[in-house]
């Protein structure tokens, strides 16, 4: 590992809002953490390398024209003098990219990044662990790839692998279950409001909002997907389930966690102005399904349910004056039944989502990664 004076290099895959709310948030805190240093950034257009890192003069200038729509390509192409190194390496071809670069990637000398929504960068996050550098993950496709491959990315590297920011935002939320796991706990069953974004939509519905508009609004604030049918359609909080799932020992793929789709009939591969404008049409049965529920002094709530014999999520009627009942926009709840929380279980509750927060998560995860720290270690569950 490095010396407790080295710098932890930061190669950072993606520059979207969170890519770049991450960058900001580092360069405001960057003299507390003198050894963080960015020394790669990647876009779907490229990558640019540079072994003597980034300065924050150069970091406010990417943030600033990728806000603007500019490629990397085109960034590094507009300069005059550049210095560094620009590859057109796509996110699958990681282990291409990560051999460019080899010797860098050692002792932990450099934690890659993944704040991207892509599905394919599954290859270079295996590659960087391979080469014995750390993986911070807010990307959640890495960790829901078969089992097989999930295996190979968990024990695969001699680096960490930390992705508190995958099911909960900044929420401490695979931190309070790893607590639980390394002191000898015994997990009955997770409940989870898993998507601060349909979190959102129902909490907006439930004031007499149509669906369709409350959907709108969420990715306007930034809270869904690119592609808001990953979160109607439940792939965002089938992932997240997958991973505590996994968490608690339990081999599962995707297609074993059950969900139900609140994507319309007839809407599932149309283009997104298709989608957007057949939306409205499914306004009128929810605003009767709020109505139903209200008679029976309940809300309704996209939930998860993790336990011993699978994981499921889907679209329920609680309890107005329960703890999932209580949520408004887009808070997360995490209810933890325990051995040691048993008739009073564990709640993590808070924001779900949103660039900033998510952003903060990912810094604390890195800033877990100081050179010289040690972690401990969680043994091998099996279900």
């Amino acid at each position: 590992m490095p010396t407790e004076t080295a710098a932890l290099g930061i190669v950072q895959m993606g520059l979207g809002q969170v890519g770049r709310a991450l960058i900001t948030q580092y360069i405001a805190a960057a003299d507390h953490y003198p050894w963080l240093q960015y020394r790669g950034l990647g876009d779907r257009s490229s990558f640019i390398w540079r072994a003597d890192g980034w300065s924050r003069a150069e970091l406010r200038e990417v943030v600033a024209a990728k806000a603007d729509g500019v490629s990397l390509r085109q960034y590094w192409s507009r300069l005059r003098q550049p210095h560094g190194e620009c590859v057109q390496d796509r996110f699958d071809r990681g282990p291409e990219l990560v051999a460019r670069f080899g010797g860098a990637w050692g002792d932990g000398a450099v934690a890659l990044v993944d704040v991207t929504a892509e599905r394919n960068t599954y290859p270079a996050v295996l590659a960087a662990r391979q080469a014995g550098a750390h993986v911070v993950l807010c990307n959640k496709w890495p960790l829901a790839v078969d089992q097989a491959e999930y295996d190979a990315l968990v024990r695969g590297g001699t680096g960490r692998l930390l992705y508190e920011t995958t099911v909960g935002a900044a929420l401490p939320v695979i931190s309070t279950l790893d607590a639980l796991l390394l002191t000898g706990d015994e997990i009955g069953e997770i409940q989870a409001a898993i998507s601060g974004t349909l979190g959102f939509v129902t909490s907006a519905i439930q004031d007499g909002k149509p669906f369709s508009a409350a959907l709108r609004d969420a990715q306007a604030l930034g809270y869904t997907e690119p592609d808001p049918r990953d979160d109607l359609g439940g792939v965002d909080a089938r992932r997240k389930a997958l991973i505590l799932a996994r968490k608690l020992g339990l081999r599962l793929n995707m297609a074993d966690v059950e969900v139900e789709s609140l994507v319309p009939r007839g809407l599932e591969s149309v283009s997104l102005d298709a989608f957007w404008a057949g939306l409205r049409d499914v306004d009128a049965e929810y605003t009767a399904r709020v109505a139903a529920a209200q008679e029976r002094d309940a809300v309704l709530r996209f939930l998860a349910l993790i336990n011993g014999r699978g994981a499921r999520v889907g679209l329920r009627e609680v309890p107005r004056a329960g703890l999932a009942g209580g949520l408004t926009g887009t808070e997360s709840l995490f209810v933890f039944k325990t051995r040691r929380y048993g008739d009073q279980p564990l709640a993590v509750r808070g924001r779900g989502a949103g660039a900033e927060i998510t952003a903060s998560g990912v810094l604390a995860d890195l800033l877990a990664l100081r050179p010289g720290a040690a972690a401990a270690t969680l043994p091998e569950r099996r279900g």
